[in-house]
């Protein structure tokens, strides 16, 4: 963000008819959420509104600003969840799946209606992504995701996947991850 750049103005922008201008604004939004999301929080409808512009990046940076501000106003963030969905199974994009399931995993985690709503969707995509570049990064949002306000029957659910991986899975890496998922549905921190 230059100096002579507002909050209003990258809003403003993301919202325009200029697709770089929106590219750069989302990307100068979403750094700023990192060190400035409460700022930011008062503008998550204009910025969920953002996920309608057709290209991804846009996208991509909206969901991982949202990512920041979804815990100062889950219910405002819960009108992403939609889009988020439909990001989260675009099969040209990586980098927007990965922010989409990271949203829907930070939403999830803020309370047990969410976790409910957003689980079998983190799930399904766990399942698509086996092995795709930014599957990793998935299961460590989905750990993130198990540190949260969970319901018991999404507790149940995560744990079910997880022991079945942690035991099962041919790969070390996901065997390892399964069993960083237990340890942060039991609350233990080991591994």
């Amino acid at each position: 963000m230059t100096e002579n750049t507002s909050i209003a103005e990258l809003i403003e922008s993301v919202a325009g008819e200029n697709r770089r201008k929106r590219q750069v604004a989302a990307h100068e939004l979403a750094q700023l959420a990192e060190t400035n999301a409460e700022e930011l929080a008062q503008h998550i409808p204009e910025l969920v509104d953002g996920l309608s512009r057709p290209e991804a990046q846009t996208r991509w940076e909206l969901f991982s600003l949202l990512s920041e501000l979804v815990r100062y106003n889950p219910g405002a963030c819960k009108d992403a969840c939609g889009e988020a969905e439909a990001a989260m199974f675009d099969e040209d994009f990586p980098k927007l799946r990965l922010e989409a399931f990271r949203f829907l995993a930070a939403y999830g985690a803020t309370s047990p209606k969410a976790s409910d709503t957003v689980w079998p969707l983190l799930d399904d995509a766990i399942q698509c992504y086996h092995g795709s570049p930014e599957f990793r990064e998935m299961l460590q949002a989905t750990v993130d995701f198990c540190q949260g306000d969970l319901s018991k029957k999404t507790k149940e659910a995560v744990l079910a996947r997880a022991e079945f991986d942690a035991k099962q899975s041919a790969m070390p890496f996901i065997k390892q991850y399964a069993k960083k998922i237990i340890a942060a549905i039991r609350g233990t921190k080991r591994v």
